[in-house]
């Protein structure tokens, strides 16, 4: 039955996986730390907007191989299909 369970949840835990990567620069807006926050202090202190581009880089290639990952695991759990 797991297997079963696996093949069709998979698509859906990637997308939330996926989701809370992006969602994560959110908690900036609430006040606690991460990495968006980090980027702004330091973009504050240096007077520069290179911080800021790197965190939006880390960001987009943290989604980018979280995606890539899944899709490869969605591809081996296709064989059980």
């Amino acid at each position: 039955m797991i297997p079963q369970v696996f093949k069709i949840v998979l698509p859906s835990i990637g997308n939330e996986v996926v989701n809370l990567i992006k969602d994560s620069s959110l908690v900036y807006v609430i006040g606690l730390g991460d990495l968006l926050r980090a980027g702004n202090v330091a973009s504050a202190r240096d007077v520069t907007l290179l911080p800021l581009i790197i965190a939006g880089v880390i960001y987009l290639l943290l989604t980018a191989v979280c995606t890539v990952i899944l899709r490869l695991i969605e591809k081996k759990s296709s064989v059980w299909r």
